[in-house]
């Protein structure tokens, strides 16, 4: 600072210029010194012998000045050079009067030669140069006698005037010089920085484009302030306008989070200010419609001087498709697993259901060839018959569930009280006496696939048929039909002989049988479950034993 003994930093680089010009004005001044003397010591009447400890005062301290600029103690250097210069030039102006204007150069060179920061000592030396010019000049004091005669004082004066001259060129041209290369490291400093900026553009738009391409939202989040900042990106994804969000915390940040994942997050976060690692993290935010998307989110943190986090840096970026693509590949690999289990139930029950009717109809074939009457052979074709018709009746099921598995569903509008009276009609058994009540169920018009809803209704009341109840008098089958909420309910209802509760969560089991009386095979309800869920509803079961039984079928309607 300007008026104080202490150097600034914008100093150092002019000290090693400055020095030399030092040096330079110390050395021609110890020429023209050795001259003055060289003169004196030859002429007769000069200043000799009173100033010949001037001249040891002035050689000396040139000497020392020499010896700290070398050192580099450049303020010492130069306080001790001008206080030998007017020190020495006061003794000899006093004795002749034609010295006087090197005062001035004297305070010219404090201006010069005195560190530029040192204002305060630059200024001191010019006012004593100038208080010993006037002392000089208005006194008749004299330190030494002397007697210089005319010829002395013109080499006097032509030494002086020389002498400031050619210091006054010296300054000048260096200060030309410092100027020049001033102005060289000036506009060099400009085209570097110029370069800088232009490079420092070039990085930034470099980084907007690869922030653009990665589609990723950038933040900051200062940990001390809990302030937080996000980039217009970042609240594109989440479906925020860029001037909205402006004054954003970590605590509305949480707010979008998924409640299922703030624990995780919360976990994390825990983690990464203990580690002080980079962090990785996946999870559900809210956009501002209120839908979420998955998000992954990482970053890494920028430490203090305590080694304590003080600002987070990281980047969004929407994985919700990829998220939904793994989803997805876990949902067909856990079908997979489905489809090889109930495969290799299937190949396993349908050796045994397969070969079961047909040991018995080679059998009875066996057995009817040693028949002695029409009337046995007829008996015995007509076990045949019902060993054959059950072989069918399986060899459909597994058809049926072939095509649910491999089909794809083909929506149609189905009108339900047709479809249910179609069915009804189907499975009326000449020997049956269970009366069929379909009269609550509505005219309803659904879209859905005619054939896996056939088979599904029809599997279902053929069951309740199968297990009515012969114990009763008047065993009965109840079918209702509603539509509410845009989902259509159907209701099929039983006195029959019931499900046990240790059946209940079973029988839609592959190949499971509720009853060891039970004639099916064991698909029927696996296959019904398995078309209503391709149809895109759901199917329920309440029963009590010697009570009835309950199904509800519920169904979208479009």
């Amino acid at each position: 600072m300007a008026g104080t003994l202490s150097p600034t930093n914008t100093d150092f680089p002019n000290q090693a210029r400055q020095a030399a010009l030092r040096t330079r004005i110390l050395l021609f001044v110890l020429t023209i010194a050795v001259g003055l003397f060289m003169f004196d010591l030859f002429h007769i009447r000069g200043l000799m012998p009173g100033g010949i400890p001037f001249y040891a005062l002035l050689f000396g301290g040139i000497g020392i000045a020499l010896y700290l600029n070398r050192s580099r103690r450049y303020l010492l250097s130069s306080c001790v050079a001008l206080l030998t210069f007017n020190s020495v030039l006061f003794a000899f102006a006093l004795a002749a009067n034609v010295l006087l204007p090197l005062f001035i150069l004297i305070g010219v060179l404090s201006l010069v030669i005195v560190p530029f920061s040192y204002t305060v000592v630059r200024w001191f030396f010019v006012f004593l140069s100038y208080l010993m010019f006037c002392f000089c000049l208005f006194t008749d004091f004299q330190i030494f006698p002397t007697d210089v005669d005319p010829a002395g004082r013109t080499i006097l004066f032509f030494v002086t005037v020389t002498t400031a001259m050619f210091c006054l060129v010296v300054v000048l041209q260096s200060y030309i010089n410092l100027n020049r290369a001033t102005e060289s490291s000036l506009e060099q400093q400009r085209r570097d920085l110029l370069q800088v900026t232009n490079d420092l553009q070039t990085s930034q738009d470099r980084l907007r484009l690869v922030i653009k391409g990665s589609r990723a939202g950038v933040y900051e989040w200062n940990v001390k302030t809990n302030a937080l900042f996000v980039s217009d990106e970042w609240k594109h994804i989440l479906g925020f306008a860029p001037h909205e969000l402006r004054d954003f915390s970590i605590e509305d940040l949480a707010g979008l989070m998924h409640p299922d994942d703030v624990e995780e997050l919360q976990r994390q976060i825990n983690e990464h200010f203990k580690e002080k690692k980079p962090f990785q993290n996946e999870s559900r935010r809210r956009q501002k419609n209120g839908t979420y998307r998955w998000i992954f989110d990482s970053g890494l943190s920028r430490l203090d001087e305590n080694g304590n986090i003080e600002v987070v840096v990281g980047s969004i970026i929407d994985i919700t498709d990829r998220k939904n693509a793994e989803i997805g590949m876990i949902d067909q690999n856990e079908l997979l697993k489905k489809t090889n289990q109930e495969l290799d139930t299937l190949v396993h029950n349908a050796s045994h259901d397969l070969r079961s009717p047909l040991s018995s109809v080679l059998g009875l074939l066996t057995i009817s060839e040693l028949a002695a009457s029409k009337e046995e052979i007829l008996a015995y074709h007509g076990m045949i018959r019902e060993r054959v018709q059950k072989l069918d009746n399986f060899v459909t099921e597994v058809l049926a569930y072939s095509r649910n598995s491999h089909h794809e569903v083909i929506s149609a509008p189905v009108e339900l009280t047709s479809l249910v009276r179609e069915i009804v009609e189907e499975l009326r058994y000449a020997d049956s006496n269970v009366n069929i009540d379909f009269s609550n169920v509505e005219e309803i018009t659904i879209y859905t696939d005619h054939t896996r809803l056939k088979t599904a209704l029809s599997n279902l009341i053929g069951n309740s048929i199968k297990y009515s109840d012969p114990n009763r008098e008047e065993p009965f089958i109840k079918l209702e039909a509603s539509v509410s909420g845009g989902e259509c309910m159907i209701g099929i209802h039983d006195n029959g002989i019931g499900i046990g509760a240790e059946h209940l969560q079973k029988v839609f089991e592959m190949f499971y049988r509720a009853t060891d009386n039970s004639s099916g095979s064991g698909l029927g309800l696996f296959i019904t479950k398995e078309m209503i869920e391709k149809l895109g509803g759901s199917i329920q079961i309440q029963s009590t034993p010697r009570v009835g039984t309950s199904v509800f079928v519920r169904l979208p309607t479009t």
